[in-house]
């Protein structure tokens, strides 16, 4: 129930914008729902959970430090219209919702995570439908920014040194996933909270599965494509067989040649314990000798010929165990198309290069997305340049840009053909290059320009999401 006065008189405010806010999420159930979450600590005038709606109206107002609430530039304690419109008695000093922040445990986070997600699913299910009706892609966008603390805090746990900002800070790095339904519009999915040297390509599998859970849409599986890695690798291992038989031979032939010359080399000693004529002993003499000194080469070659042999061998089990794996990959894709015969169009996996490392992008194939990325090293772009004919053609697909196609591609660790597209951009006299990437026929490079660079609107809802995670689990 909301604890605000009913008679509670209209006045100006100049959160107009979190007014509409807070009405909007009392219409929709979310402030309820906050209101019954378990917050761990006593009730004096407002109950705990008032304080947790409070400072979600003020990281949705904008604060970036709790005492904004109180000190401000438009402090919110001050503005009863606003606590009116989010079902609050009154607004109270920040260092009361402090206290209450600090009270909240991983049963009171548990809790708001499952209230967002409740409060969220018709937003989810209404875009995710009409697109699925329009015959329209669903374009999942995938984000990792740092959210840096203070350097000399010891106050925040699992934080790490990291790269945020453009610099190395101490702080956490928010990994999220978000559905974009059309230009500038975004739902966002889910989101995970990480050390600060946690980078992007160890996030994307987390994020991908928890946009599936929360859009109940997953794309076709492409076992068939598992199968060409199934195939290639069993040509690798039957190689690899070939060499290590080959070597089996050679290690068997060396052991026998050994055993041969210490028999004879034997049999020579005993020979010349013997009375034999001083010619015949001098010619064998000269054999026993012989024979002595092969002994030692023949074993070093022995002992290599066994260290090939035994890294054949470890090698094809490694492959082995490789072939396995595959296999059970493939036959997870293909339990997945059964239990989901009615999959969508297709579903696009948008995300900057951090994510893109080839491994990323063979596996984000083979669950049936489709790709938009850049090349995450720059080593492929200096490559692919070198390949353009000389007088390439370069596209304006911006004020500041120009891009040229350049067709099928390899990308280090994907073992499937990628269309790529150098873009560059003029920084004073100088051109700056990047490589596009994506899956599937090109579209107009102005287009794939567009569409591309239109997750940068990611950025914008990442403040609000940083501030309510550093403070519920902070």
């Amino acid at each position: 129930m909301s604890e605000m006065p009913s008679d509670w008189p209209i006045t100006n405010t100049e959160h107009g914008m979190l007014v509409a806010f807070g009405e909007f999420l009392q219409q929709h159930g979310l402030l309820e729902q906050l209101r019954q979450v378990p917050v761990a600590q006593k009730t004096r005038e407002l109950v705990p959970q008032a304080k947790l709606i409070e400072f979600l109206a003020g990281i949705m107002s904008g604060i970036e430090h709790l005492q904004d609430l109180n000190h401000g530039p438009r402090p919110l304690v001050s503005d009863p219209v606003v606590a009116r419109a989010w079902g609050l008695k009154r607004l109270v000093h920040y260092s009361s919702v402090s206290r209450s922040l600090h009270a909240c445990d991983a049963h009171t986070v548990a809790a708001v995570e499952a209230a967002i997600a409740r409060f969220s699913q018709p937003f989810v299910d209404q875009a995710v439908h009409e697109l699925v009706r329009r015959g329209q892609p669903l374009v999942y966008d995938f984000d990792l920014t740092g959210q840096p603390v203070s350097s000399t805090s010891t106050t925040y746990p699992d934080a790490a040194f990291g790269w945020m900002n453009d610099q190395v800070r101490l702080g956490y790095q928010l990994a999220r996933v978000s559905l974009a339904p059309s230009a500038g519009e975004r739902i966002w999915l889910a989101g995970f909270h990480h050390p600060g040297d946690t980078v992007s390509a160890g996030c994307l599998k987390e994020l991908v599965l928890a946009a599936e859970k929360q859009t109940q849409v997953r794309p076709r599986r492409r076992p068939e494509l598992v199968g060409q890695r199934i195939e290639a690798q069993a040509a690798g291992m039957e190689r690899t067989r070939r060499l290590a038989d080959q070597q089996q031979t050679k290690l068997d032939a060396l052991r026998q040649t050994h055993t041969t010359l210490i028999g004879k080399h034997y049999h020579a000693e005993q020979q010349l314990q013997a009375p034999i004529p001083a010619g015949k002993q001098a010619r064998l003499q000269v054999q026993a000798d012989g024979w002595q000194k092969r002994l030692p080469r023949l074993a070093d070659q022995i002992a290599q010929a066994e260290r090939v042999l035994a890294a054949h061998q470890a090698w094809l089990a490694e492959q082995t165990a490789t072939l396995d794996q595959l296999r059970a990959w493939q036959a997870q894709l293909e339990l997945d198309n059964q239990a989901n015969p009615n999959s969508p169009g297709p579903v696009i996996a948008r995300m900057d290069a951090g994510f893109a490392v080839g491994e990323n992008l063979a596996w984000l194939l083979e669950m049936g997305y489709g790709l938009d990325t850049k090349a995450a090293n720059g080593r492929t772009t200096t490559a692919v340049c070198a390949q353009l004919p000389r007088g390439a053609t370069w596209e304006k697909v911006d004020d500041n840009a120009e891009m040229v196609l350049v067709g099928d591609h390899h990308l280090h660790g994907c073992p499937y053909p990628l269309t790529v597209a150098v873009e560059r951009f003029k920084v004073g006299r100088a051109f700056k290059y990047a490589t596009l990437v994506r899956s599937g026929p090109a579209p107009k490079l102005a287009e794939w320009f567009v569409h591309y660079n239109a997750r940068q609107t990611i950025e914008a809802g990442n403040v609000t999401a940083q501030a309510w995670s550093r403070g519920v689990t902070g």
